[in-house]
């Protein structure tokens, strides 16, 4: 319906444009989005009324941002041409028709897009370079896309079945976050809007949210004396793994309960190890000795040994030693313990005891009548005290009496000496021992002295005391006394009890 109009001379002539919408255009694929295949296109002319037309190819490059005409069919009169678009990029397909009258029409037609180019293989950005982690984190991916664009990313665990983001349609792209324990490998592949898939990317993701568990070892209720190692067995279910065990020493006194440590997977969880008992106590208990003397006892004797100690597992007990016998010496209570091992001997102490009595023995001299007797005394001490106090010399002695020694534990003994009434012995004048007191009561005894004369001794009428068991009582009375009365030559020797 349109018109032209043309000035000459005196008339005017009006010319009918030409009608593109008689020229149809049918393609394979018939689609208007992206593909990623060449595309087969066919144009027809429906009205005889078009003498010629022309066929063009405005081609736009994405990737150098630079539009090329292309003209596909130059102007024919041919009434159908068919054409294959094959490069990378926006193709917009335009015609201009001529009818005979010299009219002209121009038409862009439909516009079609072809990316066979895939995208780039995925970058992908792991936080966590695979290794283990105990938080939540995102992937970054990226890649490059020429022509069409990206239409989505998408995930898979096992490359074969894919989920796709939601949202992706970019070329870098955060993914959502993995937050769930695990150990795999995730692929990642980027899909244009044409339908090309880039190769397959991978990352580990390894996620273990699951503390580790922690058996202490190595502690005791009882004590020691050596340095003590507790232990820490470190055990872990969240698929990480332990990094390692876990000990800590003492060496010195201690006395508590001690953890020996934290243990640690290698996604970063920890637990403390529980706590145990240590009880080492490495010194020795000291021991204060008491019960010796250097004084002599006569009675028995017991050292103890008491034990303090300052290391924390306090002593076992003190010790004693218990001496009944005559001893003289230097000795130790024993040796001391403390509830650890540790030991110490006491220190020696002094112990004398003496429990055997003394000793005495007197020797009579000097018997003469009248006058007394002469004691000498021997005191003797078996019991190892020695002897503190003896009679010694006793003169003028005329009955008999019990004496008394001493040693220096303090025991005491004596010695009975017997003094007759007679005064004592005396060297007389015959050979017979076995004359009684009253031996001279008559004259005619004494001739049982032989080798002498009744005439040489005589006998006399004397007052004499004597003494009636350990106490003195005197008491008078006369007896026979046998006198020589000249001094004789013996030709033996014998003793007379008168």
């Amino acid at each position: 319906g349109n018109r032209g109009s043309k000035e000459s001379g005196e008339y005017e002539v009006d010319i009918i444009a030409a009608n593109c919408n008689e020229i149809t255009l049918t393609a394979s694929p018939n689609s208007t989005a992206w593909q990623n295949k060449n595309i087969s296109i066919t144009l027809k002319k429906t009205d005889s009324s078009i003498e010629s037309w022309t066929v063009k190819d405005s081609y736009y490059d994405n990737s150098s941002k630079k539009t090329t005409e292309n003209v596909l069919m130059k102007r024919t009169a041919k009434g159908q041409k068919s054409f294959t678009l094959s490069d990378n990029g926006e193709h917009q397909i335009s015609i201009e028709a001529y009818n005979s009258a010299g009219g002209k029409c121009s038409k862009n037609l439909t516009k079609y897009k072809i990316d066979k180019v895939k995208p780039t293989k995925p970058t992908i950005t792991n936080p966590t370079n695979g290794n283990w982690t105990n938080k939540n984190f995102s992937l970054k991916v990226k890649t490059t896309e020429q022509y069409s664009g990206v239409d989505h990313w998408a995930y898979s665990y096992d490359n074969k079945s894919w989920t796709n983001y939601k949202n992706s349609a970019k070329a870098s792209f955060t993914t959502t976050e993995f937050s769930k324990e695990r150990n795999q490998k995730v692929y990642i592949k980027v899909v244009d809007k044409a339908g090309n898939e880039s190769a397959v990317a991978s990352t580990t993701i390894r996620i273990d949210k699951t503390a580790p568990t922690c058996s202490s070892s190595g502690g005791s209720s009882s004590w020691f004396r050596s340095s003590r190692t507790i232990s820490g067995k470190c055990s872990d279910k969240g698929g990480s793994k332990c990094t390692g065990n876990v000990s800590k020493t003492f060496s010195g006194n201690t006395n508590g309960s001690y953890s020996p440590g934290t243990v640690k997977d290698h996604a970063g969880n920890t637990k403390a190890c529980g706590k145990v008992t240590v009880k080492i106590d490495k010194t020795a208990p000291s021991c204060s000795v008491s019960g010796g003397s250097s004084s002599w006892k006569k009675s028995s004797v017991t050292i103890k040994g008491t034990c303090s100690d300052t290391g924390g597992s306090k002593c076992t007990g003190s010790v004693s030693r218990s001496f009944s016998g005559n001893t003289n010496g230097s000795y130790s209570p024993g040796t001391v313990k403390d509830h650890a091992g540790n030991t110490r001997t006491c220190g020696s102490t002094t112990v004398r005891i003496d429990k055997s009595k003394p000793t005495c023995s007197g020797t009579k001299s000097n018997m003469r009548k009248k006058t007394g007797v002469t004691i000498t005394f021997k005191c003797t001490d078996s019991g190892g005290s020695k002897v503190s106090s003896c009679p010694g010399k006793k003169t003028g002695v005329k009955y008999t009496n019990t004496y008394y020694v001493k040693d220096n534990a303090g025991n005491q003994g004596s010695c009975k000496v017997s003094v007759s009434s007679s005064y004592g012995k005396y060297d007389a004048c015959g050979t017979s021992s076995s004359t009684s007191k009253k031996s001279c009561s008559s004259k005619s005894k004494i001739t049982k002295c032989s080798n002498y004369t009744a005439s040489q001794c005589s006998c006399s009428r004397e007052t004499v005391w004597t003494e009636e068991g350990a106490k003195v009582n005197p008491t008078a009375h006369s007896e026979y006394v046998c006198n020589c009365k000249k001094t004789v030559k013996q030709t033996k020797s014998c003793t007379i009890y008168y």
